[in-house]
């Protein structure tokens, strides 16, 4: 059985992302992460940039809780491009890899979902 641990544990996400180092068959969702990059951009680039080093990108789903933030100005749309756009937008001291960001973008869940989600690559 596979587990998807949603908003990456939010305020426990540190002791998620050791047990997830630790279970190969934990993984986790950065779902409802909208604030924390929507207010304070480079506390969230060094958050997920933990999460990355401790858990590993691939074991990292991308989500969100739309439209849930669309009211505050964080839409899905809006998610998405911030994101995918870390490598080149992050921090100098807090750097991103393409490949990790495809990763979390779309390859873990068509890998863990299989053909329920082909249709976004």
């Amino acid at each position: 059985m596979t587990v998807i641990a949603a908003h990456a544990g939010f305020g426990w996400w540190q002791q998620l992302a050791f047990l997830i180092s630790k279970k190969v068959n934990l993984l986790t969702d950065i779902s409802g992460w909208q604030p924390v990059a929507f207010k304070d951009f480079d506390l969230f680039c060094r958050y997920i940039r933990d999460l990355i080093s401790i858990a590993g990108a691939q074991n990292i789903i991308f989500a969100t809780d739309g439209p849930a933030y669309a009211f505050y100005g964080m839409s899905n749309q809006w998610w998405v491009e911030l994101f995918k756009n870390l490598p080149e937008m992050s921090p100098s001291h807090t750097k991103f890899d393409p490949e990790d960001v495809e990763a979390i973008l779309y390859k873990n869940a068509q890998r863990v979902l299989g053909t329920a989600v082909d249709h976004l690559e």
